[in-house]
């Protein structure tokens, strides 16, 4: 049997897939992950088993460091949206309420990637961690007697995007049929959690945007990824 664990980190997403999320005692309420930006279709499927069920995890932090070996490239439209979509549905529906995705890279040029634009489109269920992890540094779980951390977008420049392809790269940004701009009601947070978001008022409307892969489901993700 699994140890009673509420942290662990920093796994790859083969290790991930053996933790059983999808099991009723999973304690976890921090996962940290390494994967490269293709692995992530794999790392979806962890998941599917608790859209088949709906149900959640008790996860509240979910990090994703990303690295890339061989390199990464500017992917299709149609398959960025899909990524996209995956992430969503993962923060939206199998996270606690309040829970979130922080993102962070090992390069630069990871930076450039569309799941580092999206703290810009939804900045409660997202963040961006930019701390410079070089030399085969990567991020941990946080200790115990630590909130978990909360980097908001509000207060730090955003990338530039360049590796972006669709409606998520910033110069793109516009009002149109996919993309829709409108005031979202902050998720339930602890006090602690809230005072750790700075920038963003816990009793307040935040700016959001809407696009349509926000309401993508897991396993329709899934199988648009297969031709990345």
């Amino acid at each position: 049997a699994m140890p009673c664990l509420c942290r662990l980190g920093t796994l790859s997403v083969a290790s991930a897939a053996m933790l059983g999320l999808d099991r009723e005692g999973c304690a976890l309420e921090e996962l940290v992950i390494v994967m490269d930006p293709d692995e992530a279709p794999s790392f979806f499927n962890i998941f599917l088993p608790l859209e088949q069920d709906d149900r959640r995890t008790r996860l509240q932090r979910l990090a994703v460091h990303m690295y890339a070996p061989d390199g990464c490239v500017k992917l299709r439209e149609e398959t960025e949206h899909a990524i996209c979509g995956g992430w969503c549905c993962i923060a939206d529906c199998f996270l606690r309420d309040s829970g979130f995705i922080t993102f962070s890279a090992a390069t630069s040029h990871l930076l450039e990637t569309v799941p580092c634009q999206l703290p810009w489109a939804d900045p409660l269920k997202f963040c961006l961690d930019l701390v410079w992890y070089n030399h085969g540094r990567v991020p941990a779980s946080t200790p115990l007697d630590e909130v978990l951390p909360y980097h908001c977008s509000g207060v730090m420049k955003r990338p530039a995007g360049t590796l972006v392809s669709g409606s998520l790269r910033p110069s793109s940004e516009k009002p149109h049929a996919s993309a829709l701009s409108m005031s979202g009601r902050p998720r339930p947070m602890s006090n602690s959690l809230a005072r750790r978001r700075t920038g963003i008022d816990a009793g307040s409307g935040v700016q959001r945007q809407i696009f349509a892969w926000m309401g993508m489901k897991l396993a329709d993700a899934i199988d648009r990824c297969k031709h990345m």
